[in-house]
């Protein structure tokens, strides 16, 4: 399940939230307390909703190797954004990842490992790169 957490909301768009947007920040927080997991975050303004089914179906992958490091795992980036004009992210087919606080060659080498060479997995300066690029 993703959602979205208030630290990482900033406070000039706090004052925008809406009835559900609250109500799914407790959620997220009540889960976190009960079951003592993380899950999939959202950066604020992220559609994950657009992602082709090939992309859409590591994300599951993506959340249990960050929490076996426990690692909250935050998608910040989608189509939104400026991405080179040749990106995978226009087409649907490519996430970003925020860094992992702790172990980041390790989980980077496990995302490769696990989703295989038809994704290609890039360790980038503030996020890890994430694109479904079928070889063959």
């Amino acid at each position: 399940m993703v959602q979205a957490t208030p630290e990482r909301i900033p406070e000039k768009q706090k004052k925008h939230l809406t009835t559900p947007t609250i109500l799914r920040i407790l959620f997220y927080w009540l889960h976190r307390k009960l079951t003592g997991k993380t899950t999939m975050l959202l950066k604020l303004g992220v559609d994950i909703s657009k992602l082709h089914r090939p992309i859409r179906k590591i994300l599951n992958h993506i959340e249990n190797i960050y929490q076996q490091h426990n690692e909250e795992p935050v998608i910040t980036s989608t189509y939104e954004g400026t991405h080179s004009p040749s990106s995978l992210h226009y087409c649907h087919d490519a996430v970003d990842v925020r860094n992992p606080t702790t172990n980041r060659d390790e989980i980077y080498k496990e995302l490769e490992q696990k989703l295989g060479k038809d994704y290609d997995v890039v360790q980038e300066r503030r996020h890890i790169h994430i694109e479904y690029d079928p070889k063959g």
